[in-house]
């Protein structure tokens, strides 16, 4: 996308005079495609700033930055930088974006990655909460249901919009070969097939404690990237979060493995989705392919190389599968709009191969 859409993209709903400024440098910038006029467009859009009102100083009295006390563990400002298990990696959401960031199209401000609330909370948008998680990865399944307690406790609930986006730990694995799960983290992790099973009744007691089946032992893993083909399908339809749970259901609580072609129609039409509809998706190595890879460009330039990753309103960034309060601390920090420091703790994720790990105490 050009210079000149994207600042079309910013400015709809906004001043007529600032939008023909803004698209006269735009399209000096497009058809020189060259920094000689980008100083234009750095013009309009201060220009842009000036008339909507969006980059007067912060007011007097501002609060400074919390201390590291007030900050849930795990997590970050994405206007600074994130971090994920102690390593630094960029997570800035740029002042031209298409489309918008999430947040910022009205009652908000950006300046280098932050975002700042403008004065008026009444114009506040819904709160949206992007997901990043793999049907493989068992922190995620209990990352959700850890996190769907702390939105249940999450005064605005009703004003919080979830969405569930793609990642594939294993994206090198060869489509329709599995192998059993105790089997692969032994090779991985250099074990033994009784000290794999020890490191999964691990995983199964967390996931017990919230109410969820787990077999530490019987299932598969496998490229998963079908599954995430599937789930765009049901996004398109409504029915995403409900193929969702069925999926992590079937993979760690039952005995039905999400690798089979025929489970996943199962479990597609269970979900609410049309048969026919759901075997042409995954008849056509296309359908959707193109919204996965999407997702999964996105987790990169955020700086998500684990998951789950939870990304708030594109301004605070949560690693791994935190406790419900954690998540209802964010939630709250994020509605009220305050900048806040370093994670104070790593919590469980799974990284890429399907290395799913515990932090050591």
């Amino acid at each position: 996308m050009s210079m000149l859409d994207k600042l079309k993209d910013l400015i709809k709903g906004h001043p007529d005079q600032a939008r023909q400024g803004v698209e006269k440098a735009g399209d000096a910038f497009d058809a020189k495609t060259g920094n000689k006029y980008q100083s234009q467009v750095d013009t309009a859009q201060q220009k842009l700033n000036d008339q909507i009102g969006r980059n007067e100083p912060p007011p007097p009295g501002t609060p400074a930055r919390p201390s590291a006390d007030d900050t849930p563990p795990g997590l970050h400002a994405h206007g600074d930088r994130a971090r994920s298990h102690g390593r630094a990696v960029p997570a800035r959401c740029p002042y031209v974006r298409s489309p918008p960031c999430p947040g910022n199209e009205t009652g908000q401000r950006v300046v280098e990655g932050e975002t700042v609330l403008s004065p008026d909370p009444e114009r506040r948008r819904i709160m949206r909460v992007e997901i990043w998680s793999d049907i493989a990865c068992p922190w995620c399944y209990i990352g959700k249901a850890r996190f769907t307690k702390g939105l249940a406790d999450f005064a605005h609930r009703d004003e919080v919009e979830v969405v569930f986006r793609s990642f594939e730990l294993d994206p090198g694995s060869a489509k329709g070969v599995t192998a059993p799960v105790l089997e692969m983290l032994a090779k991985k992790y250099g074990r033994t097939l009784d000290e794999a099973r020890g490191m999964e009744e691990h995983v199964a007691a967390s996931a017990r404690a919230e109410g969820l089946e787990y077999r530490p032992e019987g299932r598969d893993h496998g490229n998963t990237f079908d599954i995430h083909r599937l789930l765009h399908l049901a996004d398109a339809r409504g029915r995403q979060e409900e193929l969702l749970d069925l999926a992590y259901r079937a993979n760690f609580g039952e005995e039905r493995s999400v690798f089979d072609p025929e489970v996943l129609v199962a479990l597609a039409v269970e979900a609410g989705l049309d048969e026919a509809e759901a075997r042409a998706v995954l008849a056509d190595d296309s359908a959707y392919a193109d919204q996965v890879r999407a997702d999964e460009r996105e987790a990169a330039e955020l700086g998500a190389n684990a998951v789950p990753f939870f990304v708030l309103d594109r301004r605070y960034g949560i690693s791994g599968g935190q406790p419900a309060e954690v998540f209802t601390r964010a939630l709250e920090q994020a509605w009220a709009g305050r900048e806040v420091e370093e994670p104070a703790a790593a919590a469980e994720a799974c990284e890429p191969d399907g290395a799913c790990v515990v932090p050591q105490t």
